[in-house]
C-alpha cells in the first residue's frame, strides 16, 4: 500500500513532498482505501462496497484487501472451491490478503480439501480462524501451519490430539476449541506456548470412571507442569469445570470461567482445588443450573409443578408458593457468601441459583480469597404448570404468573444490607434475577465509606 504524501517545511515555509503524489481523483490512495474501509461496515452484505469496487480498477484492487481483510465466510462446498478458483488467479497473489478464514461446512469432497490446503498453503498471513468441520476430515492444526507466524486466534470444532507431534502455533493467543479427550497440558503448551485465553469444551467423558480420571490426570498435568513449566501468560481459562480441574494449571491465570453442570460433591471438590491453585484469581464467572423449587434437573417433574387453578382456589398454597419464593431470594445472599473468602478483586458469579448453594458455599469458605465486587446473575425455573407450553397452544400471560409477581414485590435490600456485613471487603454487589425474562435488577456500591443503592 502506498504511503501517505509526508510534507517537508524549509525555513522559508514552504512545503516540498517527499515522494510523488498517486491517488484516484483528487484523493491519495490510502484516502480511498479508509474510504472503502467504511463503505465495508454498512452493512453485513457489503453492498456499498461492492458498488464502489464496480466504478474503477484502483477501487477494485483496493476493495479486494478491504473484503479479504474483513475475513471469508464458507459456509458450503460450492462457496468453498468458488473462493479456491478466486484466489487461484494471478498465480495465488491475492491469497497473502486473506486474515480472517471462516470454514464451516457440513461435509465436502477430497478434492476440496485439497483445494483448501493449497489455499491455506499461500494464505500464510492468517490472523485468525474458526474451523467447524466434521470430525476426522482433516488435521486443522496441519494445515494452519504456513500462518504458525501470523495467527492469533483460532476456534476449531472437533479437535483431536492425535498426529500433533512437531505442530506448533507459537504466536496463538486466543483458542476455543471442542475437544473429543483431553489432552495432556504438555501438549497443549507445547503446540501452544503463548496462549493468554483458552476455551474449551470437551464432548465425551468416561461415565463411570469420570471423577477419578479427572483427578488422576490432574495430578499428572499438576506434576509435568512443576517440572517442565506452564504457560507463561494465561490470563483466562474457560469451560467445564471438570475439564479446567483436570488440566491441572499451575500458571497465574487471573480470570476462570466455569460451568458446573449438574452441581455435585465432586463439582465442589474440583472447585475448591481450583481456587487453591490460582492465589492470582481476580475474576470468577461460575455459571450452574440448579432448581430452586426441587422439579428437577435437567428435566421437570409434573407431579411437582403447581396448577395455578388451585393457587386461585386456595389461599394456603398460593402463600406457601410466595413462602417458597420469598425464601429463594433469600438463599441468593445467603449463598453468596460463599465468595466472602476468594482471592480476588473482581469476581463476577453467573450463578443460575437452585438448591445447590451449600455444595458450593464450604469450597469458598475454605479458601484464602477476599472479594471487593460481586455480580450474579440467577435464572429461577418457574413451578407454575400453566406457565409451560407443551403444544401449539398459545404462549401463556407471564405477567399473571404468582412466582413473577412476588419476584417483583420482594425487597432485596435487607439480605444485601447482610452478606455486605459478612464479607466486608465487598465495595460493590449487583445482582440480576431473571424469571420469564423479567428482570430485577439491585446493584448497590461503596460511596466514601457508605453504601449507596444505584
Amino acid at each position: 500500500m502506498s504511503q501517505p504524501t509526508i510534507p517537508s517545511v524549509t525555513s522559508s515555509g514552504t512545503a516540498t513532498p517527499l515522494r510523488q503524489y498517486a491517488g484516484i481523483g483528487c484523493l491519495n490512495l490510502d484516502v480511498w482505501s479508509l474510504v472503502l474501509e467504511q463503505l465495508s461496515t454498512m452493512n453485513e452484505q457489503t453492498t456499498p462496497l461492492l458498488a464502489a469496487m464496480q466504478t474503477c480498477r484502483d477501487l477494485h484492487k483496493l476493495g479486494l484487501k478491504v473484503l479479504l481483510d474483513r475475513g471469508v465466510f464458507l459456509m458450503t462446498e460450492a462457496a468453498a472451491q468458488s473462493f479456491c478458483r478466486f484466489l487461484e488467479e494471478d498465480n495465488h497473489s491475492r491469497a497473502p490478503l486473506l486474515q480472517k478464514l471462516v470454514l464451516e461446512i457440513s461435509s465436502f469432497s477430497e478434492n476440496t480439501l485439497q483445494a483448501l490446503r493449497v489455499l491455506l498453503r499461500h494464505a500464510a498471513r492468517l490472523r485468525g480462524v474458526v474451523i467447524n468441520v466434521p470430525n476426522g476430515s482433516f488435521n486443522p492444526l496441519d494445515i494452519l501451519q504456513p500462518s504458525a507466524s501470523t495467527l492469533r486466534s483460532a476456534r476449531i470444532s472437533y479437535l483431536n490430539m492425535t498426529d500433533w507431534a512437531g505442530i506448533t502455533l507459537p504466536n496463538l493467543q486466543y483458542l476455543e476449541t471442542d475437544l473429543l479427550l483431553l489432552p495432556a497440558s504438555e501438549s497443549l503448551i507445547r503446540t501452544f506456548p503463548k496462549l493468554t485465553h483458552l476455551k474449551t469444551q470437551l464432548l465425551f467423558w468416561d461415565g463411570e470412571y469420570g471423577d477419578l480420571v479427572d483427578e488422576d490426570a490432574r495430578n499428572a498435568n499438576i506434576q509435568t507442569q512443576q517440572q517442565s513449566g506452564s504457560w507463561p501468560y494465561l490470563k483466562c481459562a474457560s469451560g467445564q469445570l471438570r475439564a479446567i480441574f483436570a488440566l491441572g494449571l499451575t500458571c497465574p491465570v487471573s480470570r476462570l470461567v466455569l460451568q458446573a453442570n449438574p452441581p455435585s460433591d465432586a463439582g465442589r471438590v474440583m472447585l475448591s482445588s481450583l481456587l487453591d491453585r490460582t492465589p492470582e484469581l481476580k475474576e470468577l464467572v461460575l455459571t450452574t443450573n440448579d432448581d430452586i423449587f426441587g422439579l428437577g434437573w435437567p428435566f421437570i417433574r409434573m407431579e411437582r409443578l403447581y396448577e395455578k387453578a388451585r393457587l386461585e382456589e386456595f389461599p394456603e398454597e398460593r402463600e406457601l408458593l410466595a413462602d417458597r419464593t420469598r425464601q429463594g431470594l433469600r438463599d441468593i445472599f445467603v449463598s453468596a457468601t460463599f465468595f466472602a473468602t476468594v482471592s480476588m478483586a473482581l469476581i463476577k458469579a453467573h450463578y443460575y441459583r437452585g438448591t445447590g448453594q451449600d455444595e458450593h458455599h464450604l469450597a469458598f469458605q475454605q479458601s484464602t480469597c477476599k472479594l471487593q465486587q460481586l455480580s450474579m446473575t440467577v435464572d429461577i425455573t418457574c413451578p407454575v404448570l400453566a406457565c409451560y407450553n407443551f403444544d401449539d397452544a398459545p404462549q401463556p400471560l407471564y405477567s399473571d404468573c404468582p412466582v413473577l409477581k412476588q419476584i417483583c414485590m420482594h425487597d432485596v435490600s435487607a439480605e444485601a444490607d447482610l452478606l455486605l456485613q459478612d464479607v466486608p471487603t465487598l465495595q460493590q454487589i449487583e445482582l440480576r434475577v431473571f424469571h420469564h425474562g423479567e428482570e430485577l435488577h439491585y446493584q448497590k456500591r461503596t460511596v466514601v465509606g457508605r453504601w449507596e443503592v444505584i
